[in-house]
């Protein structure tokens, strides 16, 4: 840019003859007018016009621009590189002000952890009184829960209920203790709500492979699952057990009633007081 950093007499000097356009346009000739005015003896005045050609030049076309058009492509990798180079330096410096940030965090969160752990002596014995009251509580919870449940088993036996259906009732109760079905669900409705959790459909999934079975089939006969079962063994009293164990026979459920059974049972073994209970299969044909 230093060639068009010239006085204007040495621009004028430059280029003495010419007229500067917009700096898109080309050079072209054209015609300058000049008038003179002249006052004779008389005191006349004469005007006299002269006309003459002159180029109009446009900054495109000048030497300096050209030179500086010349060498701006060479400038223009060296200005991406350094751009470039910018943005990867800023990021670098944003990675380690965040690892810093992080490791801060940490180093306050682990020393509040060992602050706890080294509580005063006093604070120490509260905290052990409230911990053994915690699990003194868990205690009397399982203790009231395990014998809600053996009530509810001895009820079924001397209502000559305890059979499958009676025992799939007893599911949906110790279910409903345990807050895993809304207390209002009827027997269906809650065999429904034990059907979403994800331990019984794992458990499911794994039965209809087994059997080789078609899920979407299993499924269906899980949500008739009560009204089979009570059509079934309404008046039938305290079948297919023997004691407390209740069995699960080939010979009076299909296929898929029987995965669909299993995997309830399954599912409540884990439970406080469980169900005992065995599949028996080959009984089929009379055995």
């Amino acid at each position: 840019m230093r060639c068009f950093l010239k006085t204007p007499t040495g621009l004028a000097t430059a280029l003495p003859a010419a007229r500067f356009l917009n700096l898109t346009h080309g050079s072209r000739r054209t015609h300058t007018t000049l008038r003179t005015r002249t006052t004779m003896p008389n005191n006349k005045t004469v005007i006299t016009e002269t006309t003459m050609p002159t180029q109009e030049i446009g900054l495109a076309d000048t030497p300096a621009f050209q030179q500086l058009k010349a060498k701006w492509p060479k400038r223009y990798p060296f200005l991406d590189d350094a751009l470039l180079n910018l943005v990867i330096e800023c990021e670098t410096r944003a990675s380690k002000l965040y690892d810093e940030k992080l490791a801060t965090v940490l180093n306050h969160f682990e020393s509040h952890v060992e602050a706890r752990g080294n509580l005063p002596p006093f604070l120490q014995v509260r905290q052990k009184q409230y911990d053994d009251e915690i699990k003194e509580l868990i205690l009397d919870k399982r203790d009231l829960l395990s014998a809600a449940l053996e009530e509810r088993t001895e009820r079924l036996k001397s209502d000559n209920m305890y059979n499958v259906h009676g025992v799939l009732d007893r599911i949906v109760y110790a279910a409903k203790l345990q807050k895993m079905v809304p207390p209002y669900a009827k027997m269906q409705e809650g065999l429904d709500w034990l059907a979403l959790e994800r331990e019984f459909t794992t458990v499911l999934n794994k039965e209809v492979q087994r059997r080789q079975l078609c899920f979407k089939d299993v499924m269906a006969c899980v949500h008739r699952l009560h009204s089979e079962m009570c059509d079934r063994f309404r008046g039938a009293g305290n079948v297919d057990n023997y004691g407390s164990v209740i069995f699960v026979r080939d010979d009076k459920f299909s296929d898929n009633e029987r995965a669909a059974l299993v995997s309830f049972l399954k599912v409540q073994s884990s439970w406080e007081n469980p169900v005992n209970w065995e599949e028996v299969t080959g009984c089929k044909g009379g055995q």
